[in-house]
């Protein structure tokens, strides 16, 4: 199990170890094989001088939550709980590139959509867009709350729109 946990660790360029709680982790399904063939790389088009569009102070503060803290406070889950604590106040002050690294390490620990999403949030600030939506994506596996994986939805949709608007083509 804690194999397939990593597949989404490892798609969003996390390391360090996935953590272990009392409970079954969730587990995440091997991606499908594809059939396609494959397309000789092409160099791509040039970067759109224009930076995504900011977050409002809204859309800032509606940082998803860390979830609860089970276990000591030394535990995995306390440490990506203040891990992501310590993002979202780095997304406050507009400090993307910070903030996305404090996600990814608090995902890398506790594979829960809620990382997963800021992660996506802040990656999208940095003009990451691929790495946002494999963010985004990813909360949907994490059995999230219909609210968390209707949020991830729309964020994947403005993702988009803003890469089609500078003619980036995301996988």
């Amino acid at each position: 199990m804690m194999v397939r946990s990593l597949v989404v660790i490892m798609a969003l360029g996390c390391s360090g170890p996935a953590a272990t709680t009392s409970t079954a982790p969730t587990v995440v399904a091997d991606p499908e094989p594809t059939t396609e063939p494959a397309t000789a790389v092409t160099e791509p088009p040039p970067a759109d001088p224009r930076p995504p569009a900011p977050m409002t102070d809204e859309e800032l503060k509606a940082i998803e939550p860390a979830p609860p803290v089970r276990g000591t406070p030394s535990s995995q889950a306390a440490i990506a709980t203040k891990l992501n604590s310590e993002g979202a106040r780095l997304m406050v002050a507009k400090q993307y590139a910070e903030a996305s690294t404090k996600f990814r390490d608090a995902f890398a620990r506790v594979p829960d959509g809620a990382y997963a999403f800021n992660l996506c949030r802040s990656l999208y600030q940095e003009g990451k867009f691929s790495e946002a939506k494999a963010a985004c994506t990813a909360v949907a596996k994490l059995s999230p709350s219909a609210t968390l994986e209707a949020q991830a939805s729309a964020m994947i949709e403005r993702l988009e729109n803003e890469a089609r608007a500078q003619s980036i083509v995301l996988p």
